[in-house]
């Protein structure tokens, strides 16, 4: 009888160990849900990116991913799929690449977001091996 008495306490206090993990799992639910509404629209502009990516922009050029850095700056990271650090002369490639990228700012529908928040935007490259090669800055005021 005594093991009945105790099957059934326990199973008393089943209900409100249900109900208590019920309020946890929502509470943790609204919250997160909370966060993702709260978040940045860039930050939203980034995941809308990287679904994307990575995808070859060139033959030689693959795009990996983008992402906002608060309060101020957009990085994109690319892989220079074809070639090693030590092949490329970084400053070459960074004038080479600067014009290209002020007129994709300018005229490319994906960069609105970014032009719209008048944000730094940074291109970041590195080496088929993940070396880094070079960095491409621009500020609003130069695109």
């Amino acid at each position: 009888m005594s093991k009945m008495k105790n099957v059934r306490n326990q199973l008393s206090s089943l209900p409100g160990i249900v109900l208590l993990t019920l309020l946890v799992g929502l509470t943790i639910s609204c919250s997160g849900r909370r966060q993702m509404a709260e978040r940045h629209p860039l930050d939203r502009a980034a995941d809308q990116f990287n679904a994307t990516c990575p995808r070859m922009v060139d033959a030689d050029t693959r795009i990996d991913s983008g992402f906002y850095i608060p309060e101020s700056t957009f990085q994109f990271d690319y892989t220079l799929v074809n070639y090693e650090a030590a092949q490329i002369d970084e400053v070459a490639l960074a004038n080479y690449l600067k014009p290209r990228i002020r007129s994709n700012i300018r005229t490319n529908p994906e960069m609105k977001p970014q032009r719209d928040h008048q944000v730094t935007m940074v291109f970041h490259y590195r080496d088929r091996n993940g070396e880094f090669v070079t960095r491409v800055e621009l500020a609003p005021e130069e695109y």
